[in-house]
């Protein structure tokens, strides 16, 4: 009988990549939605789907039933409210673990970031030691993969800096300092998930892992830029006016491209070692520059009013 998963975060960028990678595997995947009016983003392949929320016990419970591992992909990160980020990311977790030990899980895979602690200056790496702690205190299994920022085709990461480009036809606005980033492969970190799966890595245990450079944000837009083929000259901003900005975007638009979250993620380092994902799963991952054609199409103004209007779903149609 096939291995039951159950996935929360299913529909975001990082849980469409992974349940393209698991569906032919043959686990029975079962994907958990939040209620909405609408459904949007199911990763393709056969899945079964079942609507709850991480704050309601009776839909979680049901939703667990017959489940043997859970990948918790599910966050509030991209939001700027504290209470969104307590609700989803700490409440949410609390709850889904209480239930996951009355249904009988048998592990977890939980996806966190580099830089995670419960004392952290950052409400979002806050939140995520805060989860981390309640699930390696739950008695479960547990495998903690702390990443550095990811990127792939639907990011809002190197897409928002290509598009974002479209709208400043001479100049590009970094902020200021250079913090070190150590871009992670979609395909890469799906393939460390798949293979903590089926070889039983990391259970028990919280590993840090990333790409094969540390960059610096410089490094990161110049490199963007040229896979996009266009060329700007770097404006180094204040990070308080930088933050002024992305709250003030936030507030004002559906969809902002450039967030509190994201000003948070850049005022440090996120990096670990650069041979984490070789050491702990045999993955040579890929370079930033090597996985970068995406870009080359649908990454211009016209995408970048699309995003802020609907979503980065939008990206996933190219």
């Amino acid at each position: 009988m096939a291995e039951r998963l159950l996935i929360t975060g299913a529909t975001g960028f990082i849980g469409r990549a992974l349940c393209q990678v698991l569906s032919p595997r043959g686990y029975d995947l079962r994907l958990l939605l939040r209620p909405s009016r609408s459904i949007r983003g199911l990763p393709p392949g056969r899945s079964e789907v079942a609507i709850a929320s991480l704050s309601d016990a009776r839909s979680l419970r049901a939703a667990l039933v017959g489940v043997q591992t859970i990948i918790h992909l599910a966050s509030a990160e991209g939001e700027h409210r504290r209470r969104d980020l307590l609700a989803t990311d700490v409440e949410g977790t609390a709850l889904l673990v209480e239930q996951a030990r009355l249904a009988g899980v048998r592990r977890v895979v939980y996806l966190s970031h580099i830089g995670a602690s419960r004392i952290s200056a950052f409400p979002f790496l806050q939140a995520k030691g805060m989860a981390e702690q309640i699930l390696l205190e739950s008695g479960l299994p547990t495998c903690i993969l702390r990443t550095s920022s990811v990127f792939g085709p639907e990011d809002s990461f190197t897409n928002v800096i290509a598009m974002a480009a479209s709208a400043m036809p001479v100049a590009f606005l970094v902020p200021q300092g250079q913090p070190q980033l150590q871009p992670l492969w979609i395909g890469d970190l799906v393939a460390a998930i798949d293979l903590a799966l089926r070889e039983e890595i990391g259970f028990g245990q919280v590993l840090s892992i990333g790409g094969p450079e540390h960059l610096t944000i410089d490094d990161v837009v110049q490199t963007v830029l040229i896979a996009c083929r266009r060329s700007r000259v770097l404006v180094r901003v204040w990070p308080p006016y930088l933050r002024l900005g992305a709250n003030l975007l936030d507030a004002f638009l559906p969809y902002s491209p450039l967030t509190p979250y994201w000003v948070d993620y850049l005022a440090v380092n996120r990096t670990c070692e650069a041979n984490a994902l070789a050491r702990w799963f045999g993955i040579r991952p890929a370079r930033l520059a090597d996985r970068l054609d995406y870009l080359r199409h649908g990454r211009g103004l016209r995408g970048l009013m699309r995003f802020i209007w609907r979503g980065p779903l939008t990206l996933s149609a190219g």
